[in-house]
């Protein structure tokens, strides 16, 4: 049987993210939650926000992509 993604364990992957790459509070990534679902925004330096994932999705997807999202910086970094 599947686990259950919750609101809080996506939000402390976030927090990870954020601590990971050391990002200014102007500058983090942040869950946007809307219509059902939830997407990935980083704000920008001039106080928007921009998107990081592709759409809005379930937590469960949710979880996949910010799975992907951390495996891609490790690798990045050379940390794999």
């Amino acid at each position: 049987m599947a686990h259950r993604v919750t609101q809080e364990q996506l939000e402390a992957q976030i927090d990870a993210l954020n601590a990971t790459l050391g990002h200014e509070a102007n500058q983090c990534l942040v869950l946007d939650w809307a219509y059902g679902g939830v997407r990935l925004d980083r704000f920008t330096p001039s106080g928007g926000r921009r998107h990081v994932s592709p759409s809005r999705g379930t937590k469960r997807e949710m979880e996949s992509f910010l799975l992907a999202f951390s495996m891609g910086i490790e690798e990045a970094r050379g940390n794999v």
